[in-house]
């Protein structure tokens, strides 16, 4: 964050200095956590589940911070402690988001927004990754992609940053309305439509209408990019509340900008031509044929902001995925896919076909449940455990109840009933595999963020030391 004074801080916030202050007292960092404090930060309290912000305010103090947001009706300002700075507001986390919002626009620099169903987290990295290779770039950190993270991400701008790449996530409808007002971008990217959080949403089409919400802080010159093989294509693209340019990338050549001679290079990645760069190829090393469309969104991008092929080409090569998605680890002579940051059905199918074609003596996947699925869970799962037959593969082990119905699925459909094997949590899903694994498997682990299914692979490491 740049040098801000407090002043302009308690007016981006819709707050109230509870005492005098100088007109020299600057912030230069916004914290919700006491324990990052030091001068110059402010701290903003917000309540969760079984905290309140509100108790560590004097930890910030005592760490050095230079203010706080508070609440009246929580905190009485009689009560700030002394040597830090009260700011009064009605609700903390709404001054979070009017203080985003306000400091955001102080910056005349291209905002790029991206949300999808599946490979919003891809398709950030990526972008990032090349527009690094011309730009300062800012992008959010991990999963800071919600009502909190994303605020706290815009926060971190300064005056070197000459691009933002923000990740938007959602879990109902609304709330990436609200993230996109706050970020007001550029460019934003739908990457797909999926069946994430369809328990809150009923539906993929109220899904579609949630990320949709993405072109509503669109600016009006701005230019939204949408998946052009996703089946809900033509309602992304039509009835927007303003006028913008839209764009289709996808692998049909009914898209502006499309892949043409992809091919699959396994764990080595994959490798494509597209339709407006003059057979230049590009070469991805990040495994799985289904990130052809992440990387063709980042591509467009760089090539909108005016990158030549090798620039792009030379960001692509840099790029390193967020930990726990699609990566190879080696366990005991075995490849390991750990893609075990999220699932849902269709991130989980996409999962299995990559295995299916990976050099490997064996393919074991090791599945757990799949949550926020709602009237569809059962469907959902059973669908998993027909892929599984499909792509022939060896070995199933399901971990937890909801994944019963893959393996139920699964032997329905033929699979031999010894190669099934059910357990209820990573302990037991890495006991189990601890006594299967051989030199030369792949072996998948994928589940919901909940089953914590990287664990596995971590206790069959210590176990062999």
């Amino acid at each position: 964050m740049k040098e801000t004074s407090i002043h302009k801080i308690a007016l981006y916030a819709k707050g109230t200095l509870s005492s005098e202050v100088t007109e020299y007292c600057m912030i230069n960092h916004v914290t919700i956590d006491s324990r990052q404090c030091r001068k110059g930060s402010i701290f903003i309290p917000l309540k969760g589940s079984q905290w309140d912000g509100h108790h560590f305010i004097e930890d910030a103090a005592k760490q050095g911070a230079t203010a706080c947001i508070f609440q009246p009706d929580i905190l009485p300002a009689d009560e700030i402690p002394e040597g830090i700075i009260g700011i009064a507001v009605d609700d903390c986390q709404k001054a979070l988001e009017n203080m985003a919002s306000a400091y955001r626009r102080e910056f005349d620099i291209p905002v790029i927004a991206i949300t999808g169903s599946n490979g919003k987290t891809t398709t950030k990295d990526m972008l990032a990754a090349v527009l690094s290779s011309k730009f300062q770039v800012l992008k959010n950190p991990g999963n800071y992609n919600n009502h909190i993270g994303l605020p706290l991400s815009i926060m971190a701008l300064n005056d070197r940053h000459e691009i933002a790449v923000l990740e938007m996530g959602m879990s109902g409808l609304g709330e990436i309305r609200l993230l996109s007002k706050i970020a007001c971008p550029d460019f934003a990217v739908i990457t797909n439509i999926g069946m994430a959080h369809i328990e809150k949403l009923g539906s993929q089409m109220n899904i579609a209408r949630a990320k949709k919400e993405i072109a509503d802080g669109l600016k009006k010159d701005g230019t939204l990019l949408i998946n052009g093989d996703d089946e809900f294509v033509d309602f992304l693209r039509k009835n927007h509340k303003h006028p913008f340019r839209i764009e289709k990338v996808g692998t049909n050549t009914e898209s502006v900008f499309y892949a043409m001679e992809i091919e699959d290079l396994g764990q080595k990645g994959f490798k494509f031509k597209t339709n407006l760069t003059d057979q230049y190829v590009f070469c991805v090393a990040h495994p799985g044929i289904h990130n052809v469309n992440n990387a063709l969104f980042a591509i467009r991008l760089a090539l909108l902001f005016g990158l030549e092929n090798d620039e792009i080409q030379n960001g692509l090569h840099s790029f390193k995925p967020t930990s726990m998605r699609m990566e190879i680890c080696r366990l005991q002579g075995a490849d390991v896919i750990n893609d075990a940051y999220n699932a849902n059905p269709d991130s989980m199918k996409a999962a299995i076909l990559f295995i299916s074609r990976y050099p490997a003596k064996r393919k074991i996947a090791v599945l757990g449940d799949m949550f926020e699925l709602g009237k569809h869970t059962e469907n959902a799962h059973r669908s998993i455990g027909r892929e599984i037959v499909d792509h022939k593969i060896d070995i199933l082990i399901t971990v937890g109840q909801l994944s019963e119905w893959m393996a139920i699925e699964s032997e329905k459909m033929g699979m031999n009933r010894d190669k099934i094997l059910q357990t209820q949590d990573y302990k037991e899903a890495a006991a189990v595999l601890k006594d299967l694994i051989q030199k030369g498997d792949v072996i998948l682990l994928k589940a919901s963020r909940k089953m914590a299914l990287e664990n596995i692979f971590d206790l069959i490491e210590e176990g062999a030391r």
